[in-house]
């Protein structure tokens, strides 16, 4: 009896013991969201690619909202620390030297003089703009550039001198002579040098000397009526 008894509870004792069966449960789904920070560097990138193209089309400061000053401003409130955009902030007063310096060349003071003051606007230290500024006010544009703008206009590297002004060698002339030998050394281009006579020449060629301490220019002194100054290539 206590068997049979023992026999028939058997079968809840084996379904008690079974362990019970896991519950499938359905794992959430994960939205995948962008970092900030990703979303942060992704326009930094953006902006700095806008600010090289504005930098390498002189868009220096205007329009404003679409120039490389404003645009690298942008990166630097984004990113404090980015290197690209210091760099590129730097780089503007020295594009607004390098355009003064070849405006004035070409006896464009005026335009010369603006390039210069934007220059200082975001670099009031700036050593180079104060020195050209100072030395613009100097300059008495010669009269055969102002007379003769379609010669000079048919070859940029072509720089006429005011015959007058070097037969009694004109103080005005020196500021003039040494922007055109900044202009010889920055591109890397040889002063052929025209004059009526070789004093005239070397007169000249020691102006433009006086710009570049240390360095030599590299040129030659022609004979020639009309006193210009022509930067070749090599």
């Amino acid at each position: 009896m206590y068997l049979r008894s023992l026999l028939l509870l058997l079968p809840f004792a084996l379904v008690a013991c079974q362990a019970p069966q896991p519950v499938a449960v359905k794992k959430p789904v994960v939205v995948k969201q962008t970092p900030k920070t990703d979303v942060r560097a992704a326009e930094v990138k953006r902006l700095l690619n806008e600010a090289e193209k504005a930098l390498a089309a002189n868009r220096l400061t205007i329009p404003k909202g679409n120039n490389a000053f404003d645009l690298y401003r942008q990166v630097i409130n984004l990113d404090p620390a980015n290197v690209q955009a210091k760099s590129g902030l730097q780089m503007i007063p020295l594009r607004y030297v390098e355009m003064s310096r070849s405006a004035a060349a070409k006896g464009s003071i005026s335009k010369a003089k603006t390039w210069l003051r934007r220059a200082l606007s975001i670099d009031p230290d700036n050593a180079p703009a104060k020195t050209m500024l100072n030395n613009l006010q100097k300059v008495n544009v010669p009269a055969a550039v102002k007379t003769n703008p379609e010669q000079s206009a048919k070859n940029d590297n072509l720089f006429l001198i005011d015959p007058q002004a070097l037969k009694s060698k004109d103080d005005s002339l020196q500021p003039y002579l040494q922007l055109i030998a900044q202009k010889a050394k920055m591109d890397g281009l040889l002063a052929i040098i025209s004059a009526p006579t070789d004093a005239d020449g070397r007169w000249i060629y020691l102006q433009m000397k006086k710009a570049l301490p240390g360095f030599r220019l590299r040129g030659d002194i022609r004979r020639g009526r009309q006193p210009q100054v022509k930067l070749e290539s090599p």
